[in-house]
């Protein structure tokens, strides 16, 4: 009975809610940082484009490795292990709008195939539509392109506005002389790890493509340096770990390393 049934599902659940961007925060912590008597794969960035924002988070193991004193020598104001940022003006569709403001029409055009002619008013009208229908999934091979611009765009914003940057000019009440690395360091992150719907429906070689464009140019930003590996998240599954590494955490960090192999 009905009654039965409702008593059933309570015992499945602990009635605590714990939101996607928070679930998927506390897997990449595990996964970089792994456990007492199993190590993590090492620092990483994890991509999470939505609809409505562009999530980043950092987790630097290394950091925590380093003494205060030598702490104190790190000019930038973001020396924890995890750190993550949210971009609300850049997304997929509900914020689509706030990627073609902050980039323009022609800069999206600019990162698309120019064997199919898509215009400059092709791309704003698609942006309308799709800030209006959010549900909409790309029906033909110029919305998939003008989808994977818009992602190209917003990814490539949201990494340089987490990281760091280099110090433009001396300031001598900061102690900072001009190409100092200040703010969140991620020149040597070893991994970058993909886990959003735009990843999850494209081809790998599309995939790869979206990625490579995205950190192209890092201009002043301490972006990556030294080629880190990067894995996309096929099944959409970070999220799920992240909630599973509250209570089975050894098991989640064995899982993990396998589900990137066999992806």
């Amino acid at each position: 009975n009905a009654r039965g049934v409702r008593d059933f599902c309570q015992t499945l659940n602990n009635k605590e809610v714990i939101p996607t961007p928070g679930a998927i925060f506390m897997a990449s912590e595990l996964l970089a940082k792994g456990l007492f008597e199993k190590a993590g794969i090492g620092s990483l960035m994890l991509i999470d484009i939505g609809g409505a924002t562009t999530d980043i988070h950092s987790a630097i193991p290394e950091l925590e490795e380093l003494k205060l004193e030598e702490r104190g020598l790190v000019i930038n104001n973001e020396k924890q292990f995890s750190y993550r940022t949210v971009e609300g003006n850049l997304g997929m569709r509900v914020s689509a709008g706030g990627v073609l403001e902050a980039v323009g029409a022609k800069t999206l055009v600019s990162l698309l195939d120019p064997a199919l002619g898509i215009s400059e008013a092709m791309v704003i009208d698609y942006i309308e539509k799709v800030e209006e229908l959010t549900s909409h999934v790309p029906q033909n091979e110029e919305e998939n392109n003008i989808d994977q611009a818009i992602a190209i765009a917003a990814i490539h914003l949201a990494i340089r506005r987490h990281a760091g940057m280099y110090a433009r000019e001396d300031d001598a009440v900061m102690g900072v002389m001009a190409g100092t690395a200040i703010g969140r360091d991620l020149r040597h992150i070893k991994n970058i790890v993909c886990a959003c719907g735009v990843f999850v429906h494209a081809s790998a070689a599309k995939r790869e493509m979206i990625i490579r464009k995205a950190f192209e140019n890092p201009g002043n930003a301490l972006l990556p340096l030294d080629d880190p590996r990067v894995v996309f998240d096929d099944h959409y599954l970070m999220f799920s770990l992240g909630v599973l590494s509250k209570w089975f955490p050894d098991e989640v960090l064995d899982f993990m390393p396998k589900y990137w192999e066999a992806n």
